[in-house]
Protein backbone atom coordinates (compact mmCIF):
# COMPACT_ATOMS: atom_id res chain seq x y z
CA UNK A 1 0.00 0.00 0.00
CA UNK A 2 2.46 2.35 0.60
CA UNK A 3 4.23 1.68 -2.77
CA UNK A 4 0.68 2.83 -4.12
CA UNK A 5 0.43 6.08 -1.86
CA UNK A 6 4.13 7.24 -3.27
CA UNK A 7 3.01 6.91 -6.64
CA UNK A 8 -0.47 8.40 -6.36
CA UNK A 9 1.28 11.54 -4.70
CA UNK A 10 4.39 11.35 -7.18
CA UNK A 11 1.64 11.75 -10.35
CA UNK A 12 -0.71 13.94 -8.30
CA UNK A 13 -3.81 11.24 -8.30
CA UNK A 14 -5.88 11.31 -5.36
CA UNK A 15 -6.67 8.02 -3.44
CA UNK A 16 -8.95 6.83 -0.74
CA UNK A 17 -8.74 4.46 1.65
CA UNK A 18 -11.98 1.65 2.21
CA UNK A 19 -12.23 -0.68 4.94
CA UNK A 20 -15.37 -2.32 5.48
CA UNK A 21 -17.33 0.23 3.69
CA UNK A 22 -19.05 1.25 7.01
CA UNK A 23 -20.06 4.70 5.55
CA UNK A 24 -23.59 6.06 4.83
CA UNK A 25 -23.73 4.96 1.48
CA UNK A 26 -21.69 1.69 2.21
CA UNK A 27 -19.04 3.11 -1.24
CA UNK A 28 -16.48 5.43 -1.53
CA UNK A 29 -16.70 8.37 -4.32
CA UNK A 30 -13.12 9.11 -5.46
CA UNK A 31 -11.91 10.59 -8.84
CA UNK A 32 -8.57 8.69 -8.24
CA UNK A 33 -7.43 5.65 -6.84
CA UNK A 34 -9.65 3.61 -4.48
CA UNK A 35 -7.49 0.78 -1.70
CA UNK A 36 -10.28 -1.83 -0.62
CA UNK A 37 -8.81 -3.34 2.78
CA UNK A 38 -12.23 -5.40 2.95
CA UNK A 39 -10.30 -8.73 3.06
CA UNK A 40 -7.47 -7.84 5.55
CA UNK A 41 -9.36 -9.27 8.11
CA UNK A 42 -7.39 -10.69 10.47
CA UNK A 43 -7.99 -10.74 14.14
CA UNK A 44 -4.95 -11.12 16.80
CA UNK A 45 -6.72 -11.85 20.50
CA UNK A 46 -3.78 -10.63 23.57
CA UNK A 47 -6.04 -11.92 26.22
CA UNK A 48 -3.23 -11.17 29.19
CA UNK A 49 -3.22 -7.80 27.87
CA UNK A 50 -7.16 -7.44 27.00
CA UNK A 51 -5.97 -5.99 23.70
CA UNK A 52 -7.42 -7.14 20.14
CA UNK A 53 -5.24 -6.32 17.16
CA UNK A 54 -7.65 -5.98 13.70
CA UNK A 55 -7.27 -5.74 10.29
CA UNK A 56 -8.98 -2.40 8.43
CA UNK A 57 -11.43 -4.80 7.14
CA UNK A 58 -12.94 -6.62 10.46
CA UNK A 59 -16.27 -5.37 11.41
CA UNK A 60 -17.21 -4.26 15.35
CA UNK A 61 -19.22 -7.27 15.09
CA UNK A 62 -16.53 -10.16 13.95
CA UNK A 63 -14.25 -8.75 16.71
CA UNK A 64 -16.86 -8.91 19.47
CA UNK A 65 -17.49 -12.53 18.07
CA UNK A 66 -13.85 -13.51 18.07
CA UNK A 67 -13.65 -11.96 22.03
CA UNK A 68 -16.38 -13.90 23.15
CA UNK A 69 -14.18 -17.37 21.92
CA UNK A 70 -11.33 -16.20 24.65
CA UNK A 71 -14.09 -14.68 27.42
CA UNK A 72 -13.28 -11.32 26.68
CA UNK A 73 -16.89 -10.23 26.02
CA UNK A 74 -18.88 -6.81 26.93
CA UNK A 75 -20.84 -7.37 29.95
CA UNK A 76 -23.57 -5.44 28.46
CA UNK A 77 -23.26 -7.52 25.53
Amino acid sequence: MAGIVKLANEFGLSYVVRGNGGSVFGLVFSDGIVMDMNRMKSIVIDRENWVAIVGPGVTSFEAQKEAYKYGLQDKYC
